[in-house]
């Protein structure tokens, strides 16, 4: 007669999650000046607007992690956002294994197997929620943005 007997594996993952996007745009200026004087205006008027000018950038960050960049140069702009999070996620596995049968060790290894399976794939879900919400962010910031280029 053989005897069941009842396994139970605990595991832990902690993880460092870090996601960012971007938007790149041209600002469009009508040449109604010459190309440096428009470009001085260009630069005094995002000055005004807390921009702080290095060379021939205008660079703002904001404390929600999205940061925009305008080339006075070329027009470009861009926009950038990151984010980051500690995940810390458990799980628990039982299995019933035969004793007679000596499979003890295989299914120890199977459930920590599937353990980590699990942890993985949540890990992954809470990455891609929070590149959702980083993304839902940067668009926020877009309209308001658009608004203030304009």
């Amino acid at each position: 007669m053989s005897r069941a007997y009842r396994i139970s594996v605990k595991e832990a993952l902690a993880r460092h999650v870090q996601v960012g996007d971007a938007v790149n745009a041209q600002v469009e200026i009508l040449p109604i000046l010459e190309k440096e004087r428009m470009r001085e205006l260009l630069a005094a008027e995002l000055e005004k607007r807390g921009f702080a000018r290095k060379d021939t950038k205008a660079t703002r960050s904001t404390e929600k992690g999205i940061t925009v960049e305008v080339d006075l140069e070329t027009g470009e702009l861009n926009v950038t956002a990151e984010g980051h999070e500690e995940i810390s996620l458990k799980t628990e596995r039982v299995g019933v294994g035969d004793v007679d049968r000596g499979d003890r060790t295989a299914l120890e290894a199977a459930l920590r197997a599937q353990a980590q399976q699990a942890l993985e794939a949540e890990a992954k879900i809470a990455q891609a929620e929070l590149q959702k919400a980083l993304t839902e962010r940067l668009e926020g910031s877009l309209r308001d943005l658009k608004e203030e280029i304009d």
